[in-house]
C-alpha cells in the first residue's frame, strides 16, 4: 500500500473517489484511487491485492472471470 497526502481534505465538503485497475497479474492486481475535492486531487494511492488461498495459506492463479471483470477497469500506462 502506498499513499501520496496531497493537499488538505475538508469536513462537510463532497469527496469523489476515482478507482482503476493498473495492473493485472497472474496471481494479483493493482488498484489505483484518487480522492477528490473541490475539482483537486488531494490523495492518491496504489495497493497490490493477491488472489490467496486461506486453505493452503498460498497465492493461486486468478480465474478468468475475475481477470475478464478486472480488465474491464484497466487503465493504459498507468
Amino acid at each position: 500500500l502506498d499513499l501520496d497526502f496531497i493537499e488538505q481534505m475538508y469536513l462537510g465538503q463532497n469527496v469523489e473517489i476515482r478507482t482503476a485497475i493498473s495492473k493485472i497479474g497472474n496471481r494479483s492486481f493493482c488498484v489505483e484511487q484518487e480522492a477528490w475535492q473541490n475539482s483537486r486531487c488531494c490523495t492518491r494511492g496504489h495497493v497490490a491485492l493477491v488472489h490467496f488461498d486461506a486453505a493452503t495459506q498460498k497465492s493461486i492463479p486468478l480465474p478468468e472471470d475475475i481477470r475478464q471483470r478486472l480488465h474491464e477497469h484497466l487503465i493504459e500506462n498507468a
